[in-house]
């Protein structure tokens, strides 16, 4: 990946976090799995076990509320138009 789509993809994340109060000792693992998990449990109608897969105090209280009304963040658009742009150009040789 060039050292440019790097640095846009952490922008992309820092952006992410302050949207959603997700604070930086969160790693980023963490926060990945997490709103994974509390994705499949509101497809689910889940809301309780969205909550639970995003425990304080790495997530804010009102975290499920940030994310139905979580605004446009440009950068983060462009990270993954960037990312899909790489694997496409690089394929997995491109990590």
């Amino acid at each position: 990946m060039p050292a440019g789509d790097r640095d846009d993809l952490l922008l992309a994340r820092g952006r992410l976090r302050d949207a959603l109060g997700i604070g930086a000792t969160v790693a980023s693992q963490t926060m990945l799995d997490g709103l994974l998990a509390a994705a499949d449990d509101l497809a689910a109608g889940d809301q309780a076990g969205a909550r639970t897969a995003l425990p304080p105090p790495g997530f804010p209280p009102d975290i499920i509320e940030r994310l139905g009304a979580l605004p446009y963040i440009w950068q983060v658009n462009a990270a993954a138009k960037t990312i899909q742009d790489d694997l496409t150009r690089f394929g997995d040789a491109g990590r």
